[in-house]
């Protein structure tokens, strides 16, 4: 779906390019003629000039072919008339251009009612064919194109839609399973997503993305469902092989989401590899270094440390707000991306909202 997504983006960027080529076409045609009808003024003869380029036009073409009597008011209307042909062409033209300009940014106008706007648009072209029907039939057709590409776009986006509501019903659904594997965990997940969609915001992220983000990042411990019950609710220190196989969690969940499509569960695979991976590269399953680790898993780093730090397990008390702040703050640069600690102090007064709402 992506691919076709950016193949409607390609198609766009090339219309666009035809569509301004065509507008300086008719401007520098309607130029010229206004230039000769001003210097006819000085020199009838460059009515002829203007006669001339009129003889292949349309309704004009039946009022000066074949007619060498033809009147200067006669020449001088069909000039007139050419122009705001052109004019109303150009219009046209500046319509299709600014919505392919959005298309071929990722800006999606695609909904039935545009493309029905712009098929009717088009086929209204088809009026100003008596001056010349070869125009009106190839910008309608243009137009044309450009619904049904609009149609195109409505439909993938309608798919989309229904493939991302299924993957937010299952990642939901295994959320909540890994809560209750876990008594410790309590609310977690659902902190750790409403965090992680605070600092997207805050990093200047869309809306629809972070709440993207949110939803995948409610994935970020399904590894944990093939780690042992009796090492996750183990009362105090974890021995060297019991630590060694929770962080196994990471690569876990990407052996879990392994086979998994659509754009949801495919970022919730990144961040479930990523969020224990350090900027400074000590982090794990893979050390990856900074450039290398997601910059969705980054902020999610910074939401799961704080909500494990301000949350109690059995073996440790919760830390303070205040604490848990100061220790993501300390570890900017080094654990954590800098800008994503920006992000999480520009946000830090609703997270701490989040934090009694959704209190164990």
């Amino acid at each position: 779906m992506e691919k076709a997504r950016l193949g409607i983006q390609k198609t766009a960027k090339i219309l666009f390019i035809i569509c301004e080529v065509a507008q300086i076409i008719l401007i520098v045609t309607s130029c010229i003629i206004i230039g000769c009808l001003i210097q006819s003024i000085f020199d009838e003869k460059t009515l002829d000039t203007v006669k001339s380029f009129l003889s292949s036009e349309g309704i004009i073409q039946s009022l000066i072919e074949d007619n060498e009597e033809v009147t200067k008011n006669a020449i001088i209307f069909g000039a007139i008339f050419h122009i705001l042909t052109n004019v109303i062409y150009i219009v046209y033209l500046i319509i299709f251009a600014r919505l392919l300009k959005k298309i071929s940014k990722g800006e999606q106008p695609f909904t039935e009612k545009n493309a029905k706007i712009i098929f009717w648009i088009s086929i209204s072209l088809l009026i100003f064919g008596l001056n010349n029907f070869v125009i009106a039939i190839v910008l309608c057709i243009f137009g044309l194109f450009i619904s049904n590409l609009i149609k195109y776009g409505a439909y993938l986006n309608k798919k989309a839609e229904e493939t991302n509501s299924i993957q937010e019903n299952m990642i939901v659904s295994f959320a909540e399973v890994v809560e209750n594997k876990s008594e410790q965990t309590g609310k977690h997940v659902k902190r750790v997503a409403e965090y992680s969609k605070i600092i997207a915001l805050n990093m200047g992220y869309s809306p629809e993305y972070a709440e993207m983000v949110k939803m995948a990042s409610m994935m970020h411990d399904i590894g944990k469902l093939l780690v042992d019950s009796s090492i996750l609710e183990k009362p105090g220190k974890l021995s060297s092989d019991e630590y060694q196989e929770i962080k196994k969690h990471s690569m876990y969940g990407v052996k879990l989401l392994n086979e998994v499509e659509g754009d949801v569960l495919l970022l919730a695979r990144t961040i479930a590899h990523d969020h224990h991976e350090r900027v400074d590269g000590k982090g794990y399953p893979d050390g990856l270094s900074d450039d290398k680790i997601s910059l969705e898993g980054k902020i999610v780093a910074v939401a799961d440390v704080y909500d494990a730090l301000t949350s109690k397990r059995s073996y440790k008390e919760a830390w303070s707000e205040e604490d848990a702040y100061n220790e993501i703050v300390k570890n900017s640069g080094s654990q954590f991306d800098e800008k994503v600690v920006d992000a999480f102090i520009k946000g830090f007064e609703e997270i701490k909202k989040i934090k009694k709402k959704f209190a164990d």
